[in-house]
């Protein structure tokens, strides 16, 4: 069973998102493969969340740096690992020396501070794009609700039974500030029956908050260290809340109802702008009663918010990442010739060419060996074991390679399409003795799937002229 490591810690300074997102990860993995986290003094608490998701940790030691941590970290690794860093002292220096050691490496980033050399980087916030990040060519970039990061009571679509009157207050684990408190006493005039106040393992105010509660006449509720399927139920009640802009507010969201938002951390900036701009939320600033028909418009952007899929495509990412760490890219050869005709003639492959008709056996024995002899062509055969699964094929043309692919028919739907193209280019960059280039691929429009392909690397996408209801995908590598 591959191993995926998790390096992650959560406090009172920093919060537990990045624990408790990992954790959503592992429980979605942990069929699959074997999961471990690191972590430097993880609370008791986070110890049973990792626990629930059915991972073992190893508590890391604490360093001068981070850099030193990296060092001695990559010196334990093996290099068949795959590693998930999730926190904003991973920088692109701890990154390398992972990369280093030759692991698979996943960032879970929301904040594109730095640039990344990882396989792959997932960010579950809304509205960030590719041109964002500071990348890798090879990058693959898993980003939007689409790829939502949430534990799994609040992946399951519910009907909300949620009280009118009743609101919820969380702002995350830690709120290292007390903003809980203020936003609390800003509540108990507009008129709810019934406040909740959640807070985490790293809220360390609550005999303060207490104080304050017991002298109002509003009833309220505090809750602590409540396990997600209670919060999920806690969530269900309440038709308003009052939430940080991060994780809490999207699995909220999940069950639908009104969300004011109230920033707590920098960090937090883009996704507040993005909720708010696409009427998902609004601002505390803003924080009122609103009208049945702003409550509708709310509710129903919320509606198109998940599809409840995220759980499927999370693990289809670290099935791909895994089967293509143990491929092999082998120029092609004559052996290959019987091979490459058959994929020639796929009804996909015929169906999605420029050339529509059937190809002869004669036809493609020329033109294949005419590759083969050419030395301004890069053609690869992509092996898995023995087997051969998929071809791809780059040819000079100026100041540019052209670049086609295909995948055969048994592994096709598997996410694998920017697997291969990431490899491809990675081996033609070493074929060229590492020097720069560029790389062109065309995609008939209607070919969707090969599309997403492209549109997960850093990929420049535009109307191709060369080709009729086409799109022309260039990469700088």
């Amino acid at each position: 069973m591959s191993k995926i490591f998790f390096r992650a810690d959560g406090n009172t300074e920093i919060g537990l998102g990045h624990i408790i997102r990992c954790c959503a990860i592992a429980d979605i993995l942990r069929n699959d493969f074997e999961c471990t986290f690191f972590a430097r003094q993880p609370s008791e608490y986070l110890k049973q969340e990792i626990s629930k998701a059915g991972a073992r940790l190893i508590e890391m030691p604490l360093y001068n740096s981070f850099e030193a941590e990296a060092i001695d970290w990559a010196g334990t690794l093996t290099g068949t690992e795959v590693i998930v860093l999730d926190g904003y002292h991973f920088e692109t220096i701890y990154q390398k020396y992972i990369k280093e050691r030759g692991c698979r490496l996943v960032c879970i980033d929301d904040i594109h501070a730095y640039p990344f050399v990882s396989d792959i980087v997932i960010n579950h916030a809304g509205g960030t794009k590719i041109e964002n990040y500071n990348s890798e060519f090879y990058t693959q970039h898993y980003l939007g609700f689409k790829y939502s990061l949430l534990r799994k009571a609040f992946m399951v679509q519910r009907t909300k039974k949620a009280t009118k009157n009743a609101l919820l207050i969380c702002l995350g684990g830690s709120d290292p500030q007390n903003d809980t408190l203020q936003v609390w006493q800003k509540s108990i005039g507009l008129g709810f029956s019934v406040i909740h106040i959640l807070v985490g393992n790293g809220y360390t105010f609550r005999p303060i908050l207490e104080a304050s509660v017991c002298k109002c006449n509003v009833e309220t509720f505090i809750h602590q260290n409540l396990s997600a399927e209670e919060v999920a139920e806690l969530m269900q009640e309440c038709s308003y809340s009052v939430l940080s802009p991060s994780s809490i507010a999207l699995e909220y969201m999940n069950f639908n109802g009104i969300v004011f938002l109230h920033q707590i951390a920098d960090n937090q900036t883009h996704l507040k702008k993005y909720l708010i701009d696409s009427g998902l939320a609004k601002d505390f600033e803003e924080f009122r009663l609103l009208s049945n028909s702003e409550e509708s418009a709310m509710i129903n952007n919320q509606n198109q918010l998940f599809d409840h899929k995220s759980p499927q495509r999370i693990l289809q990412i670290f099935k791909s990442l895994v089967f293509t760490a143990g491929i092999k890219l082998e120029r092609a050869s004559v052996d290959d010739l019987q091979l490459t005709y058959l994929w020639a003639n796929d009804p996909v492959a015929r169906n999605m060419s420029y050339n529509n008709n059937p190809i002869f056996e004669e036809e493609h024995r020329s033109w294949f060996l005419s590759r083969l002899k050419n030395s301004s062509c890069f053609y690869y055969i992509l092996k898995s074991g023995n087997k051969p699964f998929a071809q791809i094929r780059f040819e000079e043309n100026v100041d540019h390679y052209v670049l086609s692919y295909f995948i055969d028919k048994t592994y096709r739907g598997n996410g694998l399409a920017s697997f291969i193209l990431s490899e491809g280019i990675r081996k033609l960059k070493q074929d060229l003795g590492g020097i720069s280039g560029k790389t062109i691929g065309y995609v008939k429009v209607e070919n969707t799937s090969s599309c997403r392909g492209f549109e997960k690397m850093n990929f420049q996408k535009e109307i191709s002229s060369n080709f009729i209801n086409s799109f022309k995908y260039t990469l700088h590598f």
